[in-house]
């Protein structure tokens, strides 16, 4: 079982996550308008995509971390990736965004949940476990 291809998607992933986090900081609408097509007209929207950003940044840098310090808490971050993405899918359904477009982190959701399942039990059986006991 090829485990490059475990660490390229990951790799891969991870960059695209950090990007997307400093972009929801750094942009002035914070993404909301100009890449979800939502309407920014309240203030308190743009803010809260910008937070949603500092969150994003944090968790890319814990599994960033974990990966340089450890890659075998693969299987758990992919866990904690499958999970986040399957808990948004879910917020989607009870609370669905009224946009004038499909804003790209909802239809990547529908990418990377099914993904992240499958390398979740790909780095499981690389690694044999999901946590690093050392």
């Amino acid at each position: 079982m090829n485990s490059n291809i475990v660490y390229v998607f990951f790799l891969l992933f991870l960059t695209v996550e950090t990007v997307r986090s400093v972009l929801h900081m750094l942009l002035p609408d914070g993404g909301a308008g100009s890449i979800a097509g939502l309407d920014t007209s309240n203030p308190n929207l743009i803010s809260i995509f910008g937070q949603w950003g500092t969150t994003q940044l944090v968790l890319a840098i814990l599994y960033w971390t974990l990966f340089i310090y450890d890659n075998s808490y693969m299987t758990l971050i992919f866990g904690f990736i499958a999970l986040e993405y399957f808990l948004r899918i879910v917020e989607g359904w009870i609370k669905p965004l009224q946009t004038s477009r499909a804003p790209p982190g909802a239809v990547l959701s529908y990418v990377v949940l099914p993904l992240s399942i499958i390398f979740t039990i790909w780095s499981y059986r690389i690694h044999g476990k999901i946590l690093s006991c050392k």
